[in-house]
C-alpha cells in the first residue's frame, strides 16, 4: 500500500486591495463584501453619477489648476495616476499627483461639505503609502479638493492615520480571506442610495 504524504497547509495569497476599499470600509464594510467576496451587479446610484461628473470636472480643473492653490510655486500636476505595489498588496488610481522637486503629494477630489472625513483621509493615506513605496521618499501630507467650491484641505499623513490605515487593510484582508460578511453601516441613511442595497436582506 502506498502511503501518501500529508498535504502541507498552504498559505492563502494576500488579497490585492484597492485604495478605494479603505474608504468604502469606513463608509460601509458591506461594499467590500459585495465587490471582493460575493461580486454582484451594481445598480447605478446618485453617487455613481456624481463620480462621472467628478471626472468631467477634474478634466476641466486640470487645464486651469495652478500650484498656488496648494501653496507651491514650482512643479506640475499629473492626473489619473495608476499606482500598484505588490509588496503592499495595494493598487489604485489617484485623481492627481503633485510633483515639486523630489517631493510627491497625492490629491483627491471629493464631492463633500466641511472638513475631509475619515474615509477620505484613509484613502489619501493609502495613496501616500503607494507613493512612498514607489518613489522611496516620505509623503508627510496630501490634499483633498472639495467640490463644488474647489476648497483645498491639506491632510497630514501622521502616525495615528498610518496606523489606522494598516489596521483597516488587515481588517479588509481578514474579511476577504475568511469570507465572513461584515455588519452593515450603523447609519441607515447610507443605505438609501447604495448601489448594493437590494442585496442586503437585513437592512
Amino acid at each position: 500500500m502506498t502511503v501518501l504524504p500529508l498535504a502541507q497547509p498552504c498559505e492563502l495569497p494576500t488579497p490585492i486591495l484597492r485604495v478605494s476599499d479603505l474608504r468604502q470600509w469606513v463608509y460601509c464594510p458591506r461594499v467590500v463584501w459585495w465587490t471582493h467576496v460575493c461580486p454582484v451587479g451594481k445598480v447605478e446610484s446618485f453617487k455613481m453619477r456624481q463620480g462621472l461628473a467628478k471626472e468631467r470636472r477634474q478634466q476641466r480643473l486640470q487645464k486651469r489648476r495652478t500650484l498656488r492653490a496648494f501653496g507651491w510655486r514650482h512643479g506640475h500636476i499629473e492626473a489619473n495616476v495608476q499606482l500598484f505595489s505588490p509588496e503592499l498588496g495595494l493598487s489604485g488610481k489617484l485623481d492627481m499627483l503633485l510633483h515639486t522637486g523630489v517631493q510627491r503629494f497625492p490629491i483627491e477630489i471629493k464631492f463633500t461639505h466641511g472638513p475631509a472625513r475619515l474615509n477620505h483621509r484613509l484613502q489619501l493615506a493609502g495613496y501616500a503609502l503607494l507613493l512612498e513605496e514607489y518613489y522611496g521618499i516620505a509623503v508627510p501630507h496630501g490634499y483633498v479638493v472639495r467640490l463644488p467650491d474647489d476648497t483645498v484641505d491639506q491632510i497630514p499623513i501622521d502616525g495615528p492615520l498610518r496606523d489606522l490605515t494598516w489596521k483597516t487593510m488587515q481588517a479588509l484582508r481578514n474579511t476577504i480571506r475568511h469570507e465572513r460578511m461584515p455588519p452593515a453601516s450603523t447609519l441607515p441613511a447610507r443605505c438609501i442610495d447604495c448601489e448594493y442595497r437590494h442585496f442586503c436582506g437585513d437592512v
